[in-house]
């Protein structure tokens, strides 16, 4: 995978888009604040957008692009904290890879999600998808929280999380959606295709040299403990060979004193 992604750099590079998280989050803010003044109007525009997968096959073209413009339905402050957030880490996420590999991320997860979504509109010819962005959003806090698990963001200015644990709230909830629900008819597994579909382009990124992390980690214990069980054989063959010098030398010393003890009484009996 690593091989295929630096081909790719290579060869389309030039074309990428610096700085892609302003393109996704402009018209989401243009729709946020059009649903503020007209909430109406935006729910309308809502209802043309969202990721309906048998309108799409009928036609309806735009929405397998229109549902990344759809805001999440928060508040102004969290809606904030939301744009901000996502600004920041796809910003990490470039200094990193570069602009072009993180083009690539997010084209992997709008693909994968498309495809997710006509899967799951077979499963379920009523659905609709209407999370819109915010599994595109997941992957990449996982993606940053993946690569600087120790990043330290100051929530609301006062409260330090890092960025590990944000990656694991994201990994939880989307988990807690995948168990939601009944699992009996073919209609129940439609959200559950859409959730494992957009996060593929994490483990394509992420799950080779994670899996390589983890043979490694493993390696590495195995040699400490080949080591470790080495230095405890050595030390108890060096006690035991300390153990026998020194009963070498008490023999010695007790075999001496006795023929010391001879040697003069022999010498008292001669006397």
């Amino acid at each position: 995978m690593e091989r295929l992604l630096r081909h790719l750099e290579r060869r389309f590079g030039r074309y990428a888009i610096h700085n892609i998280s302003f393109v996704l989050l402009a018209p989401q803010v243009m729709l946020y604040l059009v649903g503020m003044v007209d909430p109406q109007r935006a729910n309308r525009a809502f209802e043309q957008m969202v990721l309906w997968p048998s309108r799409l096959l009928e036609g309806e073209v735009w929405r397998a692009v229109s549902f990344l413009a759809i805001p999440e339905p928060t508040n102004p402050i969290f809606f904030l904290f939301y744009v901000m957030i996502f600004h920041l880490f796809c910003a990490g996420l470039q200094s990193q890879w570069g602009p072009m590999r993180l083009n690539l991320y997010v084209l992997f997860a709008w693909i994968f999600t498309l495809v997710g979504a006509l899967i799951a509109g077979q499963l379920d010819p009523g659905y609709v998808h209407l999370r819109g962005f915010s599994d595109l959003y997941t992957t990449v806090l996982l993606g940053f929280a993946t690569l600087n698990p120790e990043f330290t963001i100051n929530l609301f200015g006062i409260l330090p999380v890092k960025a590990r644990w944000i990656g694991w709230i994201a990994a939880l909830t989307a988990l807690y959606r995948f168990g939601l629900g009944s699992w009996g008819a073919p209609a129940d597994y439609a959200d559950r295709v859409i959730i494992l579909a957009s996060f593929l382009n994490y483990l394509l990124f992420f799950g080779p040299a994670l899996l390589r992390g983890q043979v490694e980690k493993a390696s590495a214990s195995s040699r400490r403990r080949r080591f470790e069980e080495a230095m405890r054989r050595g030390h108890e063959e060096r006690e035991r060979a300390l153990m026998e010098e020194e009963r070498t030398r008490s023999d010695v010393s007790r075999d001496e004193g006795a023929t010391s003890r001879v040697g003069r009484s022999d010498g008292e009996d001669e006397g």
